[in-house]
């Protein structure tokens, strides 16, 4: 059952309480035997899913003519920055020829991707396999790290070239005859004067909410409009019941007059 405590909603960009949000990058290299022909093609690289998560028709690769046999695109990354669910999303790799027409393509779940160098082979619009196609890429996957927490990350996951980078901060700083000690200071220093501004920002930015009476919630627009409606359809259901109620007594009075006419001593 599902925790009445937690919500989802498929159309957020704020990633999903319990899953790790994805980043995944995905490098076209070249292509081997992709048709038989002499002709241009080129690759699209699309990202199915989520609302927020689908990407299409944004990514491709440029046209190398004249060489359906072993094309090099040799691309830079296309990189998907956010991926909310990686758990429903799909990475669809195409090939098209220089007039549009589709010569194979590939659908990967991205749960199951590993990172490296593969080879990846096509199908066709049915799904059934190629032959011989094929392309020759390159992937990546990264946890999703927000704007301004790389930092905090890299040294999570290397403490020890954290640690060293610190050391040799603080030797070039006593090489300048900077303190540690000093630096700190100033740092609480600059802190307490910022939250004291901060305190008096929010007593600057406090501001007081007229009260709802029922007055101004009768006055207001949303509301009236909601009232003419209610009027309309009021009006319209009277209508209907009148018409029924003469269409019955109607009916009622000429099944007593045809019982009379029958019945006529």
């Amino acid at each position: 059952m599902r925790r009445s405590d937690k919500t989802f909603d498929p159309f957020a960009e704020s990633p999903v309480d319990g899953v790790i949000a994805a980043e995944c990058s995905v490098r076209v290299i070249s292509g081997q035997f992709l048709s038989d022909k002499k002709v241009g093609t080129y690759v699209e690289v699309d990202m199915y899913g989520l609302p927020t998560d689908t990407i299409r028709k944004e990514f491709r690769t440029r046209m190398v003519p004249s060489n359906g046999l072993n094309p090099v695109y040799n691309e830079e990354p296309f990189v998907f920055r956010k991926v909310v669910l990686p758990d429903l999303a799909v990475l669809r790799i195409a090939v098209y020829d220089e007039n549009g027409k589709m010569l194979g393509q590939r659908i990967l779940p991205l749960d199951g991707l590993q990172a490296g160098y593969r080879h990846v082979s096509l199908r066709t619009e049915g799904n059934f396999p190629l032959s011989l196609a094929m392309l020759f890429i390159c992937v990546e996957l990264k946890i999703y790290i927000p704007d301004g927490l790389g930092d905090l990350m890299d040294a999570l996951s290397d403490p020890r070239a954290f640690l060293s980078a610190q050391e040799k901060r603080m030797a070039q700083m006593k090489a300048m005859g900077i303190e540690e000690a000093d630096v700190q200071t100033s740092d609480l220093k600059l802190g307490s004067v910022k939250t004291g501004n901060r305190k008096d920002d929010d007593k600057k930015e406090a501001f007081k909410c007229d009260p709802i009476t029922q007055e101004s919630l009768k006055s207001h627009k949303v509301f009236q409009k909601l009232r003419r409606k209610q009027q309309k359809e009021h009006n319209s259901l009277l209508k209907k019941q009148l018409k029924e109620k003469a269409a019955v007594q109607k009916c009622q009075c000429g099944a007593i007059e045809k019982y009379l006419r029958t019945n006529k001593p």
